[in-house]
């Protein structure tokens, strides 16, 4: 038996072309070279140098609007793909079997490709590179785990052809192309940007999580909550691609090669109208507790709504408990009502820290330094039937009972106090009392804190009581004497 190695496209193909011109009886699959001669109603008739003409649907000469790309007289490559009554050619397969060619080469130089993502399927997405169809593992499509995978479709990248297989065609990977430029990237940044950093650059591309900007050779992200005080839903809202923007450098991640990035304001700081963010957020303390509503979810956490036109992060790590979980969406959805505690406010980078009530718990509270007698101020947190709940420190909280509230007969203590009101009360009462964890293992012990504004009010007065009693005694001491004092002394004198 004699060995009979695989023959290479390139040389496959220029033999096929060359016996197409002999006038031989064509064979399916041979390529040939032909000249378009007549088009009628949706065929196009080739002349290649056989003895009848072939036929070609004409959908195959148009573009996707419908424009015919070659018209008579053209002389173009075609594939015979049927030869019973009459020959039917492609010129479709005889382009895709020249990309073909050029992907092989391009596979043995490891070269650059471009393609679109046209569908998904089991396992991966399916990419178009100049008609020839290729396979890209869902992992392989981006550097970090992409939330939505239908929002690619349609979405044209870079990317490098790491398999080949003659009749499978080609796996393909853009991974391997960021992680490529994430080295060049580290030594970009390296030493050139620094957090805090003022720069200019435009915007390269807009993306559902934020906006990617060219600083200088170097490309950096700002992620749609770092573009404005004002909650964005898309970064379409504020910016388009092309687009001239001021960034400041916010973080820097040297090991992963990027760079994090803050649209600047565009307002200008005279005259500018209160940021409701701000506003609302200076009245915040760490352990205040809120309703909220979930406003968008991202990998890494979820932003919840506390008030208008104010978002609190949500992390991933400060969500449940109960199990750990990779994304926010094994537990939440967009629209949900949820229950969040303030853990920490960053006013200069426009940032409010959230956590879930169990894993405020469950991380405990600081040492409480307060005592019995101690005048304390807080914002109403919480309001129950038997009481309002006060945030008086970091995770620390005390309980005004209804009938230690010193609103007037016929009022109510929630529409006096309602929540966020800042008060004063009096510490009547401590006592450390075991708490459970949902799971109904101990927690450890907390401290109860029972409030008082009666007893602030009775402290006042009995200031004011002490103060007249020192006023009486010092106008005694200045010689203060009534009217008959007086006439009698005048007597004592006669």
């Amino acid at each position: 038996m004699t060995y009979r190695p695989t023959p290479d496209p390139t040389s496959e193909m220029s033999e096929l072309m060359e016996t197409s011109f002999s006038g031989r009886t064509t064979s399916t699959g041979d390529i040939v070279s032909g000249k378009i001669v007549k088009i009628t109603g949706e065929a196009a008739f080739v002349d290649y140098g056989a003895k009848s003409e072939g036929m070609v649907n004409l959908a195959e000469l148009k573009d996707e609007h419908g424009g015919l790309l070659h018209d008579v007289g053209a002389t173009l490559d075609f594939v015979v793909a049927e030869t019973k009554g009459y020959v039917r050619l492609s010129f479709r397969d005889a382009q895709a079997g020249k990309a073909r060619v050029a992907l092989k080469e391009a596979w043995k130089k490891q070269e650059t490709v471009r393609g679109r993502v046209v569908g998904i399927n089991k396992g991966g997405y399916e990419v178009r590179i100049d008609g020839v169809r290729a396979f890209c593992p869902l992992s392989q499509l981006a550097d970090r785990f992409i939330q939505d995978p239908q929002s690619m479709v349609g979405e044209e990248f870079e990317f490098r052809i790491t398999e080949w297989d003659d009749h499978k065609g080609a796996v393909v990977s853009r991974r391997a192309l960021l992680e490529a430029e994430r080295e060049k990237n580290k030594e970009a940044i390296a030493g050139r940007v620094q957090v805090g950093e003022v720069l200019q650059g435009h915007v390269t591309q807009i993306r559902d999580f934020g906006a990617f900007v060219d600083i200088g050779g170097i490309e950096g992200l700002i992620h749609v909550s770092e573009m404005g005080k004002k909650r964005v839903k898309h970064p379409s809202e504020r910016l388009n691609v092309g687009d001239a923007v001021e960034v400041t450098v916010v973080k820097i991640e040297l090991d992963k090669g990027r760079v994090a990035l803050r649209l600047r304001d565009a307002e200008g700081e005279g005259g500018a109208a209160a940021d409701p963010f701000v506003e609302f957020a200076k009245a915040l303390q760490p352990g205040q507790r809120f309703t909220g509503t979930v406003a968008r979810i991202q990998t890494y956490g979820a932003f919840v709504s506390i008030a208008p036109e104010v978002d609190g992060l949500l992390h991933v790590s400060a969500i449940t408990t109960a199990k750990r979980i990779n994304t926010p969406e094994e537990v939440l959805k967009v629209g949900e009502t949820v229950e969040v505690v303030v853990e920490s406010v960053d006013l200069q980078k426009n940032r409010i820290a959230l956590c879930t009530p169990e894993v405020f718990e469950k991380r405990g509270a600081p040492a409480v330094t307060f005592e019995v007698g101690q005048i304390v101020k807080g914002r109403v947190s919480r309001i129950e039937r038997f009481g309002l709940f006060v945030d008086i420190g970091p995770r620390t909280s005390g309980l005004l009972p209804m009938n230690e509230c010193d609103n007037e007969r016929g009022t109510r203590a929630e529409d006096i106090y309602p929540i966020g009101t800042e008060l004063e009360c009096k510490i009547i009462e401590m006592e450390d009392v075991p708490f459970e964890g949902k799971d109904g293992k101990k927690g450890g012990m907390r401290k109860k804190i029972r409030l008082s504004r009666k007893a602030l009010k009775g402290d006042s007065e009995a200031e004011d009581f002490r103060a007249w009693r020192q006023q009486q005694t010092v106008e005694q001491k200045r010689g203060t004497a009534t009217l008959g004092d007086l006439f009698a002394k005048q007597l004592q004198r006669r």
